[in-house]
């Protein structure tokens, strides 16, 4: 599988930097400035400059000089991100991948290393040298080990350590086909619903914060947290239906799954949680049963939901870090529910519909807009791409996964002799988040 990502690694050079012969001038000097001799030449003109008193002429010189190198090296030191989500695999069911990209600049780009943060990831191979205007590759393989929704990181290590790349894979894995494991059961808001109403046989579970379920939530549904329902024997021997917001169902499946293998009768999850049952015209109550926030998702939901299967991503501006998973990049005006209805078509696979603009604004006019649209469950981005991308970063960080100087190969080969792990490998199989 290869795919050219939208979001370059690199910026268009001429767009930054002015066009061709500029560039080609700016890196011209990047190259000549890493000799001593050159920087020793250019001390010394600016010392002899000051003392026959042509100080501003030997500054004007030095100051052009330095910022021309400083914008010929930074088109090689902007690191970015990639997104690509390998859609629905099975348990130790392998698929490659290709990243694919151009190096826009005048410059030569080396990477020296390339490792992952999961064993079920291996680097096949990748472009050591990508010349100037010439495409870079690197092709790994993936085998996941375990269900769920996973995610895997690939990076790519500049010579001089000059920084890292960021190449991310995510899938939605499911037991093999020859498996015995259980599978969550997704229960459809008509088996639930009679008229504006719950079923009495069932008994609805809301998985949410406390102050979510006390805005609004469907009536009749108790408010118990995930982790506490194993906990709940009252439930045991009911048809237990779990819900959520609606936008990641994946964590609900899991803990069906634990709670029926656990003794419960019947374990079930909503599809499309609460969002959903709106749409279909189920009554809601609570303190605030049209509170904008129901349609709200935060940078660290989607951040935990991306992966799952059926996301139409809208966003208003395009990402240039390459973090936010969009579908569609849509002018804010062009955002309408004709639109939106065409892409649904185009994309038959979409359960659940995102609009993310820049800073997380105008979401009450894109809400006027469509308002109208009830096909499938609508959610805005909160703090828009700005906060998913500040998220996504942290997150970076936080999971051993994050922006660090790796030692040269050669202590790199030394440390793996002795049994420990490329720099960023998770020690979880899959480097599940």
């Amino acid at each position: 599988m290869r795919t050219e990502p939208q979001n370059q690694n690199y910026q268009n050079a001429s767009d930054r930097n002015g066009g061709p012969v500029e560039l080609l001038l700016v890196s011209l000097w990047s190259s000549v400035w890493r000799l001593r001799v050159v920087r020793t030449a250019v001390v010394f003109f600016c010392s002899v400059a000051s003392r026959l008193k042509l100080l501003a002429p030997g500054i004007v010189f030095a100051a052009l000089f330095l910022w021309s190198c400083g914008i010929g090296s930074s088109a090689t030191n902007t690191p970015s991100l990639r997104n690509h989500h390998l859609g629905a695999l099975k348990i130790n069911q392998s698929i490659s991948h290709e990243f694919s990209w151009t190096n826009d600049t005048f410059v030569s780009i080396r990477i020296k290393a390339v490792t992952v943060s999961c064993e079920c990831v291996e680097v096949k191979s990748f472009t050591p040298v990508i010349p100037p205007r010439g495409v870079g590759h690197i092709l790994v393989t993936a085998t996941p080990r375990t269900p769920g929704l996973v995610e895997w990181m690939v990076y790519a290590q500049l010579e001089n350590h000059e920084g890292l790349w960021y190449f991310a894979l995510s899938a939605s894995v499911s037991a093999a086909a020859n498996s015995n494991a259980a599978t969550g059961r997704l229960v459809h808001i008509s088996e639930v619903l009679n008229g504006v109403h719950p079923v009495k046989d069932w008994m609805l579970v809301d998985v949410r914060s406390q102050d979510m379920f006390r805005q609004a939530h469907i009536p009749g549904s108790i408010n118990v947290p995930l982790f506490a329902l194993k906990a709940r024997g009252f439930l045991r021997a009911r048809q237990v239906v779990l819900l959520n917001e609606g936008h990641h169902a994946g964590p609900l499946l899991e803990e069906a799954v634990r709670l029926n293998n656990l003794g419960f009768e019947s374990v079930g999850v909503l599809d499309g949680g609460v969002r959903e049952w709106q749409l279909a015209g189920g009554l809601l109550e609570g303190e605030s049963t049209n509170s904008s926030s129901l349609a709200t998702i935060s940078a660290q939901q989607f951040f935990n939901a991306r992966a799952e299967p059926g996301w139409l991503v809208i966003a208003t501006q395009n990402d240039s870090t390459g973090m936010l998973p969009a579908n569609q990049i849509w002018d804010f005006e062009s955002v309408t529910v004709e639109k939106i209805t065409n892409a649904i078509r185009q994309h038959t696979e979409t359960r659940r519909i995102l609009l993310v603009t820049p800073d997380g604004e105008g979401y009450r006019v894109l809400n006027v807009n469509l308002n109208g649209f009830h096909s499938l469950p609508l959610f805005y981005l909160e703090g828009g791409t700005a906060a998913f991308v500040t998220h996504f970063t942290d997150q970076l960080a936080q999971q051993h996964r994050r922006i660090v100087t790796i030692s040269s190969q050669q202590e790199q080969n030394a440390r793996f002799s002795n049994g420990a792990r490329a720099p960023g490998q998770n020690r979880r199989c899959c480097g599940g988040s």
